[in-house]
């Protein structure tokens, strides 16, 4: 499912922010991500692995969350880190 989501060409960036209860699991779920763009040689993989709560003693925070995004606007997309980008030959 994710190749089709970041197969269309005309996309410039794709951020993809794993949100998931265990801190761990989202470390391991943001290595596949990288580990998928290196894969694809596919620079226009971006991977936020910032850990964010999403659950708050027996209630989900995805509305909050996504309010929160909401405000944040435009800024959102420069969170993250590049997955993959082309190593620069060296002139040896």
């Amino acid at each position: 499912m994710l190749s089709k989501a970041i197969s269309p060409p005309r996309l410039r960036r794709v951020l993809l922010r794993p949100r998931l209860p265990l801190e761990s699991d989202v470390e391991r779920v943001a290595q596949k991500l990288v580990e998928l763009a290196k894969d694809r040689c596919d620079q226009r993989i971006y991977v936020d692995d910032t850990f964010v709560p999403v659950l708050e003693k027996d209630s989900w925070l995805w509305e909050e969350l996504d309010k929160q995004d909401a405000i944040d606007g435009d800024s959102v997309w420069f969170r993250g880190r590049q997955a993959w980008f082309p190593q620069r030959r060296s002139l040896d």
